[in-house]
């Protein structure tokens, strides 16, 4: 769940998400190592095509005025012989945010059960094109354990949307203790990396850059504290975790 803080947010524009991800893994007796057969990402987000911030308060506006806010949900599943996805729009007349999503996600998975998909995709793994059936967060989440393992670069294919992507380490650098906040430290986050990724779209032939602070010991070990990311030029986002009412590494 990441979204702006609605009692900071500039000019009332207001864009947040959520995505979940499921992943099964199975074991063989004569394989100690347990294998990735199937991904499921869910996602939902707060449509926006802005390319200004400009253009951004005017779509705040009239969403506003006209009591529709719009939403773009996927379901992007991946096993190794295909994968597929599924693409519809909510519409609610009122707007949630990322402290209250609620009736929202509700309604995101009363959408995916019982609305047809507006648009399909699918990509047949014919040739080999990828090895494992990972997923963004699954195949992020294999990435920050390597790192913690080995000094080297990891990189990784997956799938998304039925397209697919590599996934790789740039460069790792150790965080001051002073630049931390003193909930995470608290948390017990002593040591972080600031952990920079590439996402590279083999279809469009694009990529995209961020980073993760990534505690290497305690109880928030591989969890990002922060998330750094610029995805437009007039746009830079920080996320950072927020420890009230979220309890990291529990079953809840």
């Amino acid at each position: 769940m990441f979204g702006s803080d609605p009692e900071r947010i500039p000019r009332k524009i207001s864009r947040w998400g959520y995505g979940r991800e499921i992943s099964q893994w199975i074991q063989d007796l004569d394989d100690p190592a347990p294998r990735l057969v199937a991904t499921e990402f869910h996602g939902i987000m707060r449509h926006s095509t802005e390319s200004s911030l400009d253009e951004a308060l005017t779509a705040t506006r009239q969403a506003a005025a006209s009591g529709q806010y719009i939403y773009d949900t996927t379901l992007s599943r991946v096993a190794p012989a295909s994968s597929s996805n599924e693409y519809r729009i909510l519409i609610e007349g009122e707007e949630f945010n990322y402290r209250h999503p609620e009736n929202l996600l509700a309604k995101f998975r009363e959408c995916l059960a019982n609305t047809p998909a507006q648009r399909h995709g699918q990509l047949v793994n014919s040739s080999g094109a990828y090895e494992a059936p990972y997923g963004f967060l699954t195949a992020l989440s294999q990435l920050i354990r390597r790192v913690f393992e080995t000094d080297s670069k990891p990189e990784l294919t997956f799938v998304y949307n039925s397209k697919l992507y590599t996934l790789g380490v740039l460069g790792t650098r150790r965080i001051k203790d002073s630049q931390l906040r003193s909930d995470w430290r608290n948390a017990g986050a002593q040591q972080v990396s600031r952990v920079r990724f590439r996402c590279f779209n083999t279809v469009k032939k694009t990529r995209t850059d961020f980073d993760l602070w990534l505690p290497s010991s305690g109880s928030l070990k591989g969890i990002p504290v922060r998330i750094l990311h610029q995805p437009r030029w007039w746009l830079r986002l920080q996320l950072d975790l927020n420890l009230r009412g979220s309890r990291p590494g529990s079953t809840q």
